[in-house]
This record gives structure tokens, sequence and C-alpha cells, in this order.
């Protein structure tokens, strides 16, 4: 389904076909039926693609995978709203958090009539050569469970008592049967209480990472070899793993304080930042293209959720601004921008020194 008629143009000027770029080996399939679900006032051609508004298409959607950006999410599902029932399962293949929230508030306000929705964690490097066409860049891994409808959830139940209570496994059918038995994707289920520390372990890589690259303008790798950003990073990292630990539906969730520690977040952030040194992050990307970034989805999310548990995040509050005002530092700057931070490590520097003493 095609939500821009930039997207129809380009579908019928590549041939309408689908490129795959593994280990430099190219492959393109043809045969697949496109439906645009907007007008289509700006495309000269639709080829094989219907006009889901001019041909009357409405037909029940039992089964989508929603792979837009977050700031999109809500105008791409508006235009098929009305297609999409209680029986239907929507599937988020996003980064940041905050979408099925939004989507509740905005589109499916009663609980009894809308979709089912799970979520896909996805580890795999996968890049866009352009319309249409992607590179395979690593083997990864796709986390994919259900998400809870109505919070807040019990994790003191065991998995197994919720997977029954929830209908995990059976509710969701076609899509996670279909998508675990892909050898290639490495697709496991997994519970819901699960799937919510996996996002949460993935969005504070992409918050500890993305926008401080947009920032400070340079590649992952070489963010921290510079000592202001690394104690920044930190800094940031701080507030998210203080509110993540504060959240009422993680409370009794074993290991928790030890699975979302600063110094085990660290690693995770460290570790990933080393491993794609040479990439240039996905909102840094967007910045330099003028295009809107998911900043609100990713820190904006932590600063939201801090203010749900009392924990007041200044750092990344003033990060979301910064990404979205396009300011461009340097480490040597970093205190000017972030003046509490260094009034924090001089008290912290100050208690040292007493404790020495």
């Amino acid at each position: 389904m095609l939500h821009r008629p930039a997207l129809v143009q380009a579908w019928n000027k590549g041939g309408q076909t689908v490129e795959l770029v593994t280990d430099g080996v190219t492959i393109k399939q043809e045969g697949y039926e496109i439906e645009a679900i907007h007008d289509l006032a700006g495309a000269t051609e639709l080829g094989r693609c219907q006009n889901s508004r001019s041909n009357g298409t409405g037909d029940v959607i039992d089964n989508l995978i929603v792979t837009t950006k977050t700031i999109h999410t809500i105008s791409a599902l508006s235009a098929i709203k009305r297609r999409l029932t209680q029986g239907s399962t929507i599937l988020f293949t996003q980064n940041g958090m905050g979408t099925i929230d939004e989507v509740n508030a905005k589109l499916f306000q009663d609980s009894r009539t809308r979709p089912k929705y799970m979520t896909a964690i996805v580890s795999h490097g996968v890049y866009s050569k352009g319309p249409f066409s992607s590179v395979h860049a690593g083997n990864g891994t796709i986390h994919i469970g259900r998400v809870h409808q109505t919070p807040p959830f019990d994790a003191r139940l065991p998995a197994k008592e919720h997977e029954g209570q929830d209908s995990t496994l059976s509710s969701l059918g076609y899509l996670s049967t279909l998508i675990t038995q892909v050898p290639v994707l490495a697709a496991t289920m997994v519970t819901p209480i699960e799937l919510m520390q996996i996002q949460f372990e993935k969005l504070i890589v992409n918050a500890m990472i993305n926008p401080l690259t947009v920032v400070f303008d340079c590649r992952n790798g070489e963010l921290f070899s510079k000592a202001n950003i690394l104690r920044l990073m930190r800094s940031l990292l701080s507030e998210a793993s203080h509110v993540i630990r504060s959240l009422p539906e993680l409370q009794h969730v074993q290991r928790i304080e030890s699975r979302f520690s600063k110094e085990r977040l660290d690693e995770l952030v460290l570790r990933a930042a080393e491993k794609t040194s040479r990439n240039f992050s996905s909102m840094l990307q967007d910045a330099r293209a003028g295009k809107e970034t998911e900043i609100d989805y990713i820190n904006g999310y932590i600063v939201e959720k801090g203010e749900q548990v009392g924990v007041d995040c200044v750092y990344n509050r003033r990060l979301v601004q910064m990404v979205k005002d396009r300011e461009k530092i340097t480490d040597a700057e970093v205190d000017d921008f972030f003046p509490h931070r260094r009034s924090q490590f001089q008290a912290l520097s100050r208690r040292k020194i007493d404790c020495d003493l």
C-alpha cells in the first residue's frame, strides 16, 4: 500500500519491481499488486496500482505491516481506518515508542473495536538505495510479540499465564507464523513484557546515538572518542535509566534494576556505536535532508515518561529542542549548551574529594 503519489511514480519508473542486494548479489522480484491509499493527483500513471478512493476498494484488511516513519503513522492509517476492525492485526516495525498510544488516542479510542497490535524489533542491518531498493548489510534478529491493550500489566504473573490470558500466540495467527518461519529473518516470538524490555533497550541505544550525531554532525563512531560528548551521553543515559526503572508496569519484573542499570546500558550504547561506527544515523540523514525527525518518539518519549513518573529529564529535553532547532555544536561547546552538566559534575567531584579526605 503506497501512501504518497511520489511512491506510485517511483514504482512505475522503477519497472514495478522490488530489489534486494545481499553480499553483492542483486535479486529483483515483480508481480506485486500495489494499492494507493491517498488521492493520486500528483501521479501521472497508475500502472497496475489501484486507487482505493477512486475505485471503491474497501475490503477489510486482516493483516497490516506498518513500516512508515513514526511521524507519518497517523496519516497513513487514517486513510484506511474504516478497513481495520477488531479482527485485524497491525504489526508496527518502527523506531521509537509512543506510536501505539497515539494511534489509540486519535484513531481507535474504543478498546472493544480496535485492532490487535504487534510490534517487531529488528536488528538486521538494512539501508535503502532508493524507492523499492534495499541492501541487507548485516544479519540480525527480529523479536516479535503482542502489545498489551489494557495496562497496567501485572509482571508478577508467569510468562505462560500471560500468554494464556492474552492468547498471545494463537490470536496473532497468520503474521506471526509467516514471519517466524522465514529462516533468514531469525525471528522469534516473545512475551509482551519481554517485548517491552527489548523495545526500551533499542530506544536507549537510539536515544544516545541518533540525536547526538545530529547535534555534533558526525558518524556514529566519531561520537564517544571525545570526552565531553561521552560525559554528556552518560548524563542523558542516567536520566533514561532512572525513568525506565521507575515505570510502574516494570516494577515487578525480575532483574529490572540490573538490566536497565546505567552500567549495562552504557555497554549497550558503546557496543552499538562501535558496530555501526562508519554509519550516518537515520536521524542525521533526515536532518541533513531537511526532513522532520523522529526525535519526539525517541528522546521525547523518555521526557514524557519521565514527567509521568516524576523524573525531570533536563538533558534529554534540551537535546530534543536542539535537534528540532537544528543546532550544531562542537565538543568544546558542550558546557555552553548544557551548563547544568558542568555544575553537576563539579558537585560530584567535590563529594568524591570530601570522601577521599
